[in-house]
């Protein structure tokens, strides 16, 4: 990196030591932070992170596909060329990335976004294809309740092939927000048919369970 952070990661061997190091951003301004990674269906990798550049918040992704030749420096073969921005809302924070991959070699990314929902935090996605691209023209809202933050998202792959997103909601603001926080899970699916976007037809309603 010639500023900042970057995000490095190892390859490791059957005994779980570190083989080889690399660097899985491609863009070398800016702070890259909180980072993940999820092996895919189909042996890809993907990397997500959060990136600060100039005022400019983003969240980011790129893949390894899996005949990837890795070296010390960076990918060297077979690796998506450039750092692929998943939000297209860029008028607030994003941050807390997470991903999960799907039966079909898919992904999917879930995060929190400020303001976008039009109150405080909300928990936004987006799919990625099993190639690592990008699926839709934008990402799509999570959260039905709006006010005061949704936060902290957390994302997993069900058995039956569909994912569930969980987060922290703040509902009661006449109590402290020690007491009111809520894990909601909202279980969503892409329907076989849709290729590039999903319709609130497609988001069950969130049943909050409260943790109380």
């Amino acid at each position: 990196m010639k500023n900042g952070f970057g995000i490095g990661a190892a390859m490791l061997d059957g005994n779980g030591f570190a083989s080889k190091t690399f660097t899985a951003n491609k863009a070398t301004t800016g702070n890259m932070l909180n980072p993940k990674a999820k092996l895919m269906a189909n042996k890809n990798t993907v990397f997500v992170w959060q990136c600060s550049v100039a005022g400019t918040h983003g969240i980011y992704t790129r893949v390894a596909k899996a005949a990837t030749t890795r070296t010390t420096s960076d990918y060297t073969t077979n690796v998506s060329g450039i750092d692929v921005r998943l939000n297209t809302y860029a008028k607030g924070l994003v941050a807390d990335p997470v991903v999960t991959a799907l039966a079909d070699g898919s992904a999917v990314v879930a995060w929190a976004s400020y303001g976008q929902d039009g109150s405080m935090w909300g928990i936004y996605a987006r799919k990625l294809n099993p190639s690592g691209a990008v699926a839709g023209k934008s990402e799509f809202k999570v959260n039905q309740y709006t006010q005061y933050n949704q936060r902290k998202p957390a994302v997993a792959t069900l058995a039956d092939g569909n994912f569930v997103v969980a987060w922290i909601s703040e509902q009661d603001a006449q109590i402290t927000v020690l007491t009111c926080m809520r894990a909601c899970i909202r279980r969503l699916a892409f329907p076989s048919r849709m290729k590039s976007r999903l319709t609130p037809a497609h988001l069950p309603a969130i049943r909050p369970t409260s943790l109380r």
